[in-house]
């Protein structure tokens, strides 16, 4: 018996599977040919490394795996254009319909109303989850919209319309399935 250390669990290990470094495998030897328990430690570990069930590494089929990929690829290069088309056939939100306009009941077209009293009011459109009404001046640009769920909206106070100037303005909708319709653009004055 020897008074040197006993060997490692990492020395033990690396004698078995032969990772153990030359040096250090040199030094174990030496050790081993003196320490009658490292050698039972090393033999006993030994007949329990070869004794244990090696199971089989299941490896995944690659080979099987490459026509696979070519299938999924051709899937995806046929149907992409497809979808392309279909994507490039329909905007995200359609045009108003032609033949679907909603039709406007008050300001009637052309009338003069009072500022204090004008009211925009409008037929339903079937389907509609809302609508929003437009007022612009005689150049056409915006002065106010407004949002409604119902078939009238009243103009705020807020919103100063000049007497006896020209305006136009319109009903949009929108329906559930993403489709829009819209009014013809309809001319009022404020009397003065």
């Amino acid at each position: 018996m020897t008074d040197a250390p006993h060997l490692s669990v990492e020395d033990i290990a690396g004698m078995i599977d032969g990772t153990l470094p030359e040096h250090d495998r040199e030094r174990a030897e030496r050790h081993l040919a003196e320490c009658d328990d490292c050698r039972e430690e090393l033999a006993t570990c030994t007949r329990v490394v070869a004794s244990s069930v090696t199971v089989p590494v299941r490896r995944f089929p690659w080979r099987n795996l490459l026509p696979l990929a070519a299938g999924i690829l051709l899937v995806v290069w046929i149907r992409r254009p497809a979808e392309r088309e279909r994507a490039n056939a329909a905007p995200e939100r359609a045009a108003p319909s032609t033949g679907a306009r909603i039709a406007t009941v008050s300001p009637a077209a052309d009338a003069s109303v009072g500022a204090g009293s004008l009211r925009f009011a409008w037929h339903p459109m079937e389907g509609s989850i809302g609508y929003r009404v437009v007022v612009k001046d005689a150049s056409g640009a915006p002065v106010w919209t407004g949002d409604a769920t119902d078939t009238t909206l009243a103009l705020p106070d807020s919103v100063p319309l000049r007497a006896s100037v020209p305006y136009v303005w319109r009903v949009d909708g929108q329906r559930a399935d993403g489709t829009t319709a819209a009014s013809a653009e309809s001319g009022f004055r404020i009397t003065p």
